[in-house]
């Protein structure tokens, strides 16, 4: 599975510059472009999608490195609750959380 599979043209653009400049950035350039038709293909094989997405789930491996895990008082882009979950599950696998 490839990222192509799933993104468009422009969505592809834009997660290159989400790497380079945060989340958030996808989030601008997508509204800018017209929107998640502009970012997303049609989702041909959901399960196989799914299937990656549960793999990769944080607590599923122990991660081989550390993780520190912060969260700014004011950040209004991530719930809290989802960074508390992500910690709680790398914390379930004997990942070593911070």
């Amino acid at each position: 599975m490839q990222l192509s599979d799933l993104l468009t043209d422009i969505g592809i653009e834009a997660t290159k510059a989400a790497s380079r400049q945060g989340i958030q950035q996808l989030a601008i350039s997508g509204d800018a472009a017209g929107g998640l038709p502009v970012l997303f293909k049609t989702n041909t094989n959901p399960a196989a999608w799914a299937a990656r997405f549960t793999e990769n789930a944080p607590g599923r491996k122990v991660s081989q490195a550390p993780v520190l895990v912060m969260q700014g008082t004011a950040d209004n882009i991530v719930p809290q609750a989802s960074t508390d979950l992500y910690v709680s599950d790398a914390c379930k696998s004997s990942s070593r959380v911070s």
